[in-house]
Formats: C-alpha cells, structure tokens, sequence
C-alpha cells in the first residue's frame, strides 16, 4: 500500500485535536430470516442488555450506545459501524478491542466477507484573530499555519493560487474544500481529505479548522482477515493526517506541558 505519504512511526500524541473516528463494513444485504436468528437476540441481550427487538429495527440501524456516549455501534442489514470519541479514544487498539463485537454480528448473520471497509478519522482545531489585526491577516493565514504546504500544494499547485482563493475567506463563514487520492497499485483504495474552517456565530475572526481524513477500501475482504487490513489501512491514515498538516502542529502535539 503505498500512496504519496512519507511513512512514519507511530506515535500515540499527548496533546491531539482529534474529535472522533468510525470503523465501518459494508456487506450484501442479509434477509429479514437472518435478522431474526434467535442467536442474534442472545447477541444483543448478553452484549448490552437490550431485549424484544424488531427485525424492522435493522432497517436504518440499530444504534448502540455507552452511558457516557463516548462509544456507539451501528448495527444495521447491510453494514455495521463502531464511532468513538476523545478522550475514550487514545489509539487504535481501542478501536481493535471492539472489534470481536462486529465479527460476532457478521457470524450471527452468516456474513462471511464485507465488501467494503472504511476508516474515518475528524479534527478540529478552535482559532481566534485578534480584533486589531493588520488588514492582511486573515483565516487564510490561519490555515497555511496549521494545514502543510505539501496538502495546499497538491490541492491548490502552487502557493499564490491559494493565496488569491483565501481572499474571499473573510467574507465567508464556511469553506471546505474536498480531495480524493487514488492508488495506481491499489486501485481498489481511496483516500478522502477534507479540510477547511467553519467560523463561529459569536465573533468574526474566531472558529474551527477542521481536517477529516477517510480511507476507503472497495473490496470483498474475509472476516479472518479484517484485523490485519485495518491495521495497515490505519498506517495510511496517520501517514496521511501527518502529511496534512505542519510540522509546527506535530510538535505541538508533542508537547506533555
């Protein structure tokens, strides 16, 4: 799996903006037979203690979430989905202890290969201009300080291109802009990037940049060997948040103070 990403050692950050991450599979839609497997209501009973489900239930998802809503799975006919937040969320082994949860689902279901699986991760950093900034500062600048020149680059081709489209940001409350990176070697991968800022409703000049990074593997993939790809796809998506972002901002995130 390659990608134009420098490879990385992982890292587990003191200080991080991520918000939340989602696991999902996607799988061929099951019949309303196997929803109703007695096997299934055993799942969900010893699992989370819920009883006297409808197999209509299944039709938009069941969602499934902790007291302190820190973790939620989607259980549903034709995917199943885990979304976790920080702070619960520290590292990937905490999505990978949740896992046997989904395996278990697929099994009861008699689904024995997804056809899809995808890794999402958002951040969100707050920023504040002061009041009594020069004139040429701007959310634009803001952002060629958080986001790498290597992400504008590809996105923009050169720096004064980015430049002339920051303009228009100070009359904006909104802009995002979205970049999709293929594989020749995997064709079968997409990365996904989507960055930009949403301005608060209190104040011009103050708000949140935000960074969602996606990778998405379209192919049938067995359940034996699930752990293994979101291992290696997980790789990819750190490799792709560094590249994202400066390396001013790593070091930050380095900082235990």
């Amino acid at each position: 799996m390659a990608f134009i990403f420098p490879k990385n050692d992982r890292e587990i950050f003191p200080k991080t903006f991520l918000k939340d991450i989602s696991v999902s599979f996607d799988f061929n839609k099951v019949s309303e037979e196997r929803i109703r497997n007695n096997s299934l209501t055993t799942f969900f009973s010893s699992k989370f203690e819920i009883t006297g489900l409808d197999s209509e239930q299944f039709a938009s998802g069941l969602e499934v979430q902790s007291q302190d809503e820190q973790v939620k799975f989607i259980f549903a006919s034709d995917h199943v989905c885990l979304k976790m937040k920080f702070p619960a969320y520290r590292s990937f082994d905490f999505a990978l202890q949740w896992l046997e949860y989904m395996l278990d689902y697929l099994r009861l279901l008699e689904v024995y290969e997804i056809t899809s699986l995808i890794i999402g991760k958002y951040n969100q950093l707050q920023y504040e201009i002061p009041q009594n900034r020069p004139k040429d500062i701007s959310v634009g600048t803001v952002m060629k300080e958080i986001f790498s020149s290597a992400l504008l680059k590809y996105d923009f081709g050169d720096e004064t291109s980015f430049e002339k489209e920051s303009e228009k940001f100070n009359s904006l409350a909104r802009w995002e802009k979205r970049i999709i990176i293929n594989d020749e070697e995997f064709p079968n991968l997409r990365f996904i990037i989507e960055y930009g800022f949403r301005e608060s409703d209190d104040r011009r000049g103050k708000g949140e940049l935000t960074l969602k990074t996606l990778i998405n593997n379209e192919s049938n993939i067995s359940i034996s060997e699930i752990e293994l790809t979101m291992n290696k796809l997980n790789e990819i998506i750190d490799d792709g948040f560094r590249w994202c972002v400066g390396d001013n901002i790593i070091e930050q995130m380095r900082n235990k103070e």
